[in-house]
């Protein structure tokens, strides 16, 4: 029993760590998408 809900445990714990990593990407990408689109407007 005490094993099945270290596992539990652990498996939320590494579904959480995903979903901000996809979150921290998604962010990433935002931000680089949006600073190429300024230096373009500078160069401009």
């Amino acid at each position: 029993m005490n094993i099945l809900n270290q596992s539990k445990f652990s498996t939320r714990l590494l579904s959480s760590f995903v979903i901000c990593a996809l979150i921290t990407l998604a962010e990433l990408s935002r931000l680089a998408v949006s600073f190429n689109a300024l230096v373009a407007q500078f160069k401009l």
